[in-house]
Parts: C-alpha cells; sequence; structure tokens
C-alpha cells in the first residue's frame, strides 16, 4: 500500500509540475487550473490514504490480544 502511495505522489507531483509550466508557456485555460485543483486532491487523498493506512487504533491492537 505504501508503494502504491507512493507512486500516488510521485504521478500527482508530475502532473502538477507540468500542469504549471503549460500555465506559464501557453495561453491559459480554465481546464489548466482545473486540472490543478483536482490534482492537488489528488496528492491530498494520497496522504490521507497514507495516515488512515498506517494509523492503528486501539480496537485493533485489543482484537490482536484477545
Amino acid at each position: 500500500m505504501a508503494a502504491l502511495c507512493g507512486l500516488g505522489l510521485l504521478i500527482g507531483m508530475a502532473v502538477i509540475f507540468t500542469t504549471i509550466l503549460f500555465i506559464f508557456t501557453s495561453t491559459t485555460s480554465m481546464i489548466l487550473y482545473a486540472l490543478l485543483c483536482l490534482s492537488v486532491l489528488y496528492i491530498m487523498s494520497n496522504i490521507i490514504w497514507i495516515f488512515i493506512t498506517f494509523s492503528t487504533s486501539n480496537k485493533s491492537k485489543n482484537t490482536i490480544l484477545q
């Protein structure tokens, strides 16, 4: 799961980088800004999944011990 989340973060960063390059070099359109916003949301969701996946709750510790 960590490898997939890490790969998702790398892909999201690459999309953000290329979108910013297109915004600065060409005529800006609303599609590029939408892609930039979606990429940021994609990265945020990957970070949230990393924390959800690797956090342990007290309930899971209690069920393992019993």
